[in-house]
């Protein structure tokens, strides 16, 4: 029921220097599903520092290092934080890499119906925010994909379908050249609400296709500089829509407003006839 910064602020003055996770393991089990799925992320190891109660005069005093094994793949992930700021304040990044696809087939059949007889999975995602705000980017990376093969001439024929049907997708936006199937998504806006720009993923997504490959690794783009950018360019556009719109959008009236004023003037208008007749 309180916020936790002042729970520590009443309970200590607390200055955590060193937090430490050692060959840990993170399961996702889902026991309802068919069939049930068991995987797990293995050798997790992270390392935190700094973690205070008491404020710091530096923007992101605190910091977490991580990495772990996701079926023959490797994670790294790098954050930089404020963790006493009323409102998210962070810079992070992080990578997975060559996690080895097959061996996460029973997720697969479970949630795609689909199995997969080779190709690695890579995962690049840059975010920062601040003052509410955040942006970034998400950026996955398939590699060698193979649905349909020889290893499922035993199943039937609509599973046959449908692996070939998901087959044909990744063939058709695969950049040939790398053997890869990409693309870059933006994420921006605030912890309110939401910006995901669709058309920007797909135009990436053929771009990495046709034109050329995109680069599987962290872009270096995105701080907190960014987000300060990217406020000032919503900023700029919706004062070009002000300036550019027919009607002063500070001058316009909702729609309920103006069904408000119709059922008003609907309403002095009867009143002015039933005075009439009484006359």
């Amino acid at each position: 029921t309180n916020d936790f910064r002042k729970v520590l602020d009443d309970f200590m003055p607390l200055n955590i220097n060193r937090f430490e996770i050692n060959n840990g393991e993170v399961f996702y089990r889902d026991y309802t599903s068919k069939p049930i799925v068991d995987i797990k992320m293995t050798n997790i190891q992270v390392l935190a520092l700094n973690l205070s109660s008491v404020v710091d005069s530096s923007v992101l005093p605190s910091s977490v290092i991580a990495s772990a094994n996701l079926y023959r793949g490797t994670l790294d992930f790098n954050m930089k934080l404020n963790a006493l700021a009323e409102e998210s304040t962070f810079d992070m990044n992080a990578s997975l890499k060559e996690t080895y696809l097959p061996d996460l087939n029973e997720f697969f059949k479970a949630y795609a119906r689909i199995d997969v007889n080779k190709g690695t999975f890579g995962l690049y995602t840059e975010i920062a925010a601040e003052k509410g705000r955040f942006t970034g980017y998400v950026k996955p990376v398939i590699k060698d994909l193979d649905v349909l093969g020889e290893e499922d001439r035993k199943d039937n024929l609509l599973q046959k379908m449908w692996e070939g049907l998901a087959g044909t997708v990744g063939v058709i936006f695969r950049n040939q050249k790398e053997d890869q199937v990409a693309t870059k998504i933006p994420l921006n806006g605030t912890f309110k609400k939401t910006d995901t720009d669709t058309w920007y993923a797909i135009i990436d997504l053929l771009r990495n296709a046709f034109i050329a490959a995109l680069q599987p690794s962290i872009d270096g783009q995105i701080n907190l500089a960014s987000v300060a950018e990217e406020k000032e360019k919503e900023e700029k556009k919706g004062f070009l829509k002000k300036v550019f719109s027919k009607d002063n959008p500070d001058e316009k009236k909702s729609k309920a407003d103006k069904r408000e004023e119709r059922k008003e003037e609907r309403k002095e208008k009867r009143e002015k006839r039933k005075e009439e007749k009484q006359k």
